[in-house]
């Protein structure tokens, strides 16, 4: 092979160099090609420390769904009226943003939570409170006309029924933690029952309170630091306390359903009669049946065929004697 004059040979100190740096001209485009990584900054705020975890104020929404049936039934059982209660919210904010989603005046009650050492709050507006003495009191659960304080008699009364919903709230902490819970003061006014600092953070609970044609609300607050003490408690509970929900459910039901009162009646079925004389029919007039009189009748509950039934005379009246004929039953609907 021959060499052209002027071409220059390169040595092989020269041939690595320049192998070495076209590979740091590849690696710097690459990197500048590569979007820069940001660090993730989360915001602290100092007045609103996060104690409690997500996941156990999952836990605690769960409890408080189970607290919110269980009142809605003994409420309405305690003041004879239909009434729902409904979770709106649940947060977890300082007691000075708490205490400015209360409406004045208001019944504002402090809660002891034995064994644990603090209260928190049970807070029930007037247009829910006073629908409720009303009706304890025999009327029909109107809110007043005019705003106005609630009277020392009052207060004895509507006692009953924080003893009713303290009840109910205990019962549905108690496969968490056994809780002995009294009221320990009330007032009309938040800022003269206050039990812990203003920055101090809370679980706030929000119920909608639904009695008749009045709404008005229920308002749960708990100091987070209490909460804190028993977290653990939440993962080895919870889990047990569903299958105790269904089972409790089912037994509340069971109680319920023989007190239900139904219509029972007994039927004459497969006759057929034309429009025409259905609209003619008057009084006296005689329908002729396809059935023989000593033919078991139909015994229909709620409307719902579900015994034969034999026509008896019962002293001055007459009545049926159920006979259980389910086939002949079946038959006789075809």
């Amino acid at each position: 092979m021959s060499r052209n004059k002027g071409e220059k040979i390169l040595t092989q100190e020269e041939i690595d160099a320049l192998f070495s740096a076209m590979q740091e001209s590849k690696s710097g485009a690459e990197q500048q090609a590569r979007p820069k990584t940001q660090k993730k900054v989360v915001k602290y705020d100092v007045r609103r420390p996060d104690r409690i975890a997500k996941e156990h104020i999952r836990s605690l929404h769960l409890i408080h769904d189970y607290f919110q049936r269980s009142l809605a039934a003994s409420l309405s059982a305690y003041l004879r009226a239909f009434v729902e209660l409904k979770m709106v919210s649940i947060e977890q904010i300082t007691y000075g943003e708490f205490l400015e989603y209360i409406a004045e005046p208001t019944c504002y009650n402090s809660v002891s939570m034995n064994p644990m050492e603090g209260n928190m709050v049970l807070e029930m507006s007037y247009p829910a409170v006073f629908p409720m003495i009303d009706l304890l009191l025999g009327g029909t659960g109107l809110p007043p006309r005019e705003e106005r304080p609630i009277t020392d008699i009052e207060w004895s009364i509507i006692e009953g029924v924080i003893k009713l919903v303290l009840s109910d709230l205990k019962e549905a902490w108690k496969p968490v933690v056994e809780l002995d819970m009294k009221v320990v003061g009330h007032e009309s006014k938040p800022q003269l029952l206050q039990f812990v600092s203003l920055s101090e953070p809370v679980v706030a609970i929000g119920f909608e309170l639904r009695i008749g044609s009045s709404t008005g609300s229920l308002n749960l607050g708990i100091p987070s630091i209490l909460l804190k003490l028993i977290r653990h408690r939440f993962e080895q509970q919870w889990a047990m306390r569903r299958k105790e929900d269904v089972t409790r459910d089912l037994e509340r039901v069971r109680a319920l359903v023989p007190y239900i009162p139904v219509d029972l009646s007994a039927e004459l079925r497969g006759n057929s009669i034309r429009v025409r004389d259905f609209l003619e029919l008057e009084a006296g007039d005689v329908i002729g049946l396809a059935q023989q009189h000593d033919k078991p009748v139909v015994l229909a509950v709620e409307g719902t065929p579900r015994f034969m039934g034999q026509v008896v005379r019962c002293q001055e009246r007459r009545g049926i004697v159920v006979i259980d004929l389910p086939t002949e039953l079946e038959m006789q609907l075809r």
